[in-house]
């Protein structure tokens, strides 16, 4: 078996993050079977992408974040550029990633598949420069993300976005936008749309149901224009799983998308990202990621079985 150097970048105030002597323990294990493991926590917000970033030539063979989605995200823009496969230990509050490919909250299950499984390589998103893994958001859900204080994430968990998205949806009117998708002009009335590169929505709802990570694709899905009983309609039919074929709902699959119109609240993988203008665009097989074995779904091309 091969023998994993690791670097674990740790965001302590992550809503389910070990304290770093519980975490050394949990890695007790994995060291006495011929790893190693280097911890770094994180002090402010940032710090995750400049720890990542540093990490270049130290020679690790896996670099992993021990957080939530956004604590994943800086590290997949910190390793821009740089080869090192890049893990999970789930300890945050959705968990989004963690959910799609079957990594196990248990974080000592997570730390064994972080050295045993394989890796495999994925696209990611880049929204105005910035990766991201899951989607970005554009709308109702960028509005909410920028009123949810960080504090609030660690007390109350999704909670708190249900806390801040309630009062939202008086605040919050739908936005008439031309969108470029592949240079192609389309007008749309949205309340919120998702840029997803993969499909679950908050670990909730497949928004971009018909996403794969490794297809070369963004799937683009806007809904929710007009009046309240228009979003509480596309709403259901997104919760149910047929809005695919909706006409008044745009759905798209694309390498490219801009959205010219300034002033739009903008999220990606869960955190608050300003406002538009927005430029997105894919990074084919762009990142190494470990995925336990056997969890395919989200794959246009799952590996082959022997």
């Amino acid at each position: 078996m091969e023998r994993h150097s690791v670097l674990v970048i740790v965001n302590p105030v992550a809503r389910r993050a070990p304290a770093r002597t519980e975490l050394d323990e949990m890695l007790r294990p994995l060291r006495d079977e011929g790893h190693s493991f280097e911890i770094e926590l994180t002090a402010s917000p940032g710090d995750a992408t400049r720890i990542a970033a540093q990490s270049a030539g130290r020679g690790y063979t896996r670099v992993a974040a021990c957080g939530g989605d956004g604590t994943l995200n800086e590290v997949l823009n910190g390793l821009d550029g740089q080869g090192a496969v890049t893990g999970l230990l789930p300890a945050g509050t959705g968990n989004v990633w963690a959910k799609e490919v079957g990594i196990p909250w248990d974080l000592k299950r997570a730390a064994r598949i972080l050295v045993e499984a394989p890796a495999r390589r994925i696209d990611l998103g880049r929204a105005n420069g910035r990766r991201f893994l899951l989607m970005c958001g554009i709308g109702y859900d960028g509005a909410v993300t920028a009123r949810v204080p960080s504090g609030w994430k660690r007390r109350l968990g999704s909670t708190s976005y249900l806390l801040a998205g309630v009062p939202e949806l008086r605040r919050f009117k739908p936005v008439r936008a031309v969108f470029e998708l592949d240079g192609q002009e389309q007008e749309a009335e949205f309340f919120m749309a998702v840029v997803g590169n993969s499909r679950s929505y908050g670990g909730v709802v497949n928004i971009t149901k018909r996403a794969f990570v490794d297809d070369g694709l963004l799937d683009v899905c806007a809904f929710g224009g007009g009046s309240f009983w228009r979003l509480s309609r596309d709403v259901t039919r997104i919760a149910m799983g047929n809005h695919m074929n909706t006409p008044a709902i745009l759905y798209h699959r694309v390498r490219r998308l801009r959205l010219p119109l300034p002033g739009i609240p903008l999220q990606v993988d869960g955190d608050a990202f300003g406002e538009s203008p927005l430029e997105v665009e894919v990074e084919p097989a762009a990142v190494s990621m470990v995925i336990p074995d056997g969890q395919w779904d989200v794959f246009a091309h799952p590996p082959r079985r022997n």
